[in-house]
């Protein structure tokens, strides 16, 4: 058993777990659940892992903690469900899942899961409540896997050139570990924001285009 190969050993040595790197990637979501907050504030847990076998985790709020919609948050959902052609999150199933370290049951949307998108994510290093630095990722926007176009340009009929613009803006990595007053406005709002002042996804309607 597991003799050695030249070819294996050279790829096992040189994929990392976990995406470590600003950039696009293909893949799908293994799990896709509800997450409620201390603060009573909901939001969606992914967890996405990359046709290379990379993986990251990212959460999107859609509800505040008073119970009040969020629309940004629920708007790049409603995107993300369009670049995978989910019509709506309807098959719902209680399982077991990780978030932030801690093994629990959560609702899980099945129909979000599984399906092939793309997502751009932007590596950050921050400082937790803990006082000790992290290095993740943020989830920026997704697209198509098989054209490259974002929810706009689906909903648009528009030729795939949002994504390229969105890579073309990431940053190696941003330092939010920084004293306040170290970012200028425009490496505070993600890429996506910087390019078209922020999206404007509207829910789905009897247009939906797939």
């Amino acid at each position: 058993m597991f003799e050695q190969n030249r070819e294996a050993a050279i790829a096992g040595a040189s994929v990392s777990t976990f995406i470590a790197e600003s950039g696009e990637y293909k893949g799908t979501f293994e799990n896709v659940a509800i997450y409620t907050a201390n603060s009573g504030a909901e939001a969606l847990h992914f967890d996405f892992v990359s046709e290379g076998g990379e993986r990251a985790s990212f959460q999107i709020y859609y509800k505040n903690k008073k119970g009040e919609t969020i629309d940004m948050g629920q708007n790049k959902i409603i995107a993300l469900n369009a670049t995978m052609k989910v019509k709506a999150a309807t098959t719902q199933e209680e399982r077991s899942v990780c978030i932030f370290g801690n093994e629990v049951s959560r609702t899980c949307l099945v129909d979000m899961e599984g399906q092939r998108v793309g997502v751009v994510f932007q590596r950050e290093l921050s400082t937790g409540q803990d006082g000790k630095t992290y290095d993740n990722v943020r989830y920026v926007t997704s697209f198509n896997c098989d054209t490259g176009r974002t929810a706009d340009e689906i909903y648009g009929d528009k030729p795939a050139k949002r994504k390229d613009k969105v890579v073309a803006g990431l940053k190696e990595v941003i330092d939010k570990t920084t004293a306040p007053g170290g970012f200028t406005e425009s490496e505070m709002r993600p890429p996506e924001a910087q390019i078209s002042g922020g999206s404007g996804y509207g829910g789905f309607d009897d247009d939906v285009p797939f």
